[in-house]
């Protein structure tokens, strides 16, 4: 991994973090997890190397101490590098697919607003919001037919409201996540749970 970080301020209100990484990995012997003969359950399997080369950046903004912005975006290409598979003699013709099953193109984004000493002194409220894109990827393998089956792309919006009362003592958190109710997948394309709220509460006994 090759990175770079830089924290800097405007002034003593405006303050900003930015980053970056290239990456490159090989491993053997990798581990995924993929679907069997029958497309009826994972099973754990491994390629002999896989190649990656990706990049990340992300950047993050605060306001006093009220206002926190940020996100991140990331790339990665992951490449089969095996080159045989058992009982077949020639070159395999998934050698150099992409891997299935794993994002490639994704991005994430968040805003929190702080409202300290709100309604009493020592009590906090922490009112937030967080956005997250996935991009298409493939459901299996390009070479036998995967440009056609994809999972699709996702884009889901959530919020959260936390109230923490005596220095953060008692909190109270409501959190509503992907409130436009859009269709979600897992890796599989297994469809996921739509729209849903919660409600968490957390006592902090030696606060």
């Amino acid at each position: 991994n090759l990175g770079t970080n830089y924290n800097f301020a405007i002034n003593k209100d405006h303050r900003f973090v930015v980053g970056a990484n290239l990456i490159y990995r090989y491993a053997s012997d990798f581990i995924y997890n993929r679907l069997n003969n029958n497309q009826s359950k994972l099973v754990a399997d491994n390629r002999e190397g896989v190649e990656t080369w990706g990049a990340d950046a992300d950047a993050r903004y605060s306001y006093k101490s009220w206002l926190t912005l940020g996100g991140s975006i990331t790339y990665q290409y992951l490449q089969n590098k095996q080159k045989y598979e058992p009982n077949y003699s020639n070159i395999s013709p998934l050698y150099n697919d992409q891997m299935p099953n794993i994002p490639y193109f994704f991005a994430h984004g968040d805003a929190s607003v702080i409202f300290k000493n709100f309604m009493n002194e020592g009590n906090t409220l922490n009112v937030g919001y967080n956005l997250v894109y996935v991009h298409e990827f493939y459901l299996y393998w390009p070479s036998r037919g995967g440009q056609k089956l994809v999972v699709p792309k996702q884009f889901t919006h959530d919020f959260n409201v936390v109230y923490s009362v005596a220095n953060s003592r008692y909190n109270i958190g409501l959190e509503a996540k992907n409130v436009t109710n859009e269709k979600v997948y897992d890796n599989f394309s297994l469809q996921k749970p739509g729209r849903a709220f919660y409600v968490n509460l957390r006592y902090f006994i030696n606060k």
